[in-house]
């Protein structure tokens, strides 16, 4: 279960279109109540392979 910290961090997302990306899962830790959490995946922006390749291509440039 996610501390009020990480739920405002999860509300702020979802308030301001926020997505965070990775190929692996995304843990969040709060520091001030030491509460280990996963992000949730309402703002996971999942990413196929096809994406991967053209964003590192951008990235050449």
């Amino acid at each position: 279960m996610a501390c009020v910290h990480l739920r405002k961090l999860y509300q702020l997302c979802q308030e301001d279109g926020l997505r965070i990306s990775s190929s692996d899962l995304i843990h969040f830790v709060c520091d001030k109540c030491g509460v280990k959490d996963v992000c949730p995946s309402t703002i996971v922006d999942i990413q196929d392979s096809d994406n991967d390749e053209s964003a590192a291509g951008d990235e050449a440039v």
